[in-house]
């Protein structure tokens, strides 16, 4: 059986308070870790906290980072302007 990926929920490295709200409340709905950025890389996270895939709120768009590649759409809701 193949391994399932871990991913976890962060935002920007400078979030507004708009965007920490909506990376939590994804990381509810998809019942996975939010992390706070802390400054660090999103390559730092994944090492740091051992998962495959990372969920990124910023002020633009909404990204899906997973095997070197990012997925993104730009949402219509507070916090993504």
């Amino acid at each position: 059986m193949k391994d399932v990926p871990k991913f976890a929920v962060t935002t920007s490295r400078r979030p507004t308070s708009e965007q920490v709200k909506g990376a939590k409340r994804i990381a509810g709905e998809l019942k996975i870790p939010f992390i706070e950025r802390n400054e660090l890389s999103l390559e730092d996270l994944l090492q740091k906290f051992f998962i495959n895939g990372i969920v990124v709120v910023s002020r633009q768009k909404i990204s899906c980072i997973y095997g070197g590649q990012e997925f993104f759409f730009i949402p219509e809701w507070p916090g993504c302007a």
